[in-house]
């Protein structure tokens, strides 16, 4: 999130973390139980939209000159696990 918060920043549009690190937490501890979109997408063969959000913040990182290490490794492992999937018994 830090890297989303300096790229914004460097965009001069504030954003306040604490805010969003708690609207995280909320939702995150709300919807537990569910299943994301991206594991949906994932589990159904279907194209993620990793790109449309942590690939988006690479791309971003790259055209401001911010480094934006842990985006580009979440974008990298997600593509990963849609290229090279595990048979189901493994996850």
């Amino acid at each position: 999130m830090i890297e989303a918060v300096n790229i914004a920043k460097a965009l001069n549009i504030k954003l306040e973390i604490e805010d969003h690190v708690r609207k995280v937490i909320e939702v995150a501890e709300a919807r537990a139980n569910n299943k994301s979109s991206m594991l949906q997408d994932i589990e159904r063969k279907k194209k993620t939209e990793i790109d449309y959000i942590n690939g988006a913040i690479v791309k971003l990182g790259k055209k401001l000159k911010i480094k934006t290490p842990v985006n580009k490794t979440l974008t990298a492992i997600v593509k990963a696990i849609f290229q090279f999937p595990l048979p189901a018994s493994d996850c």
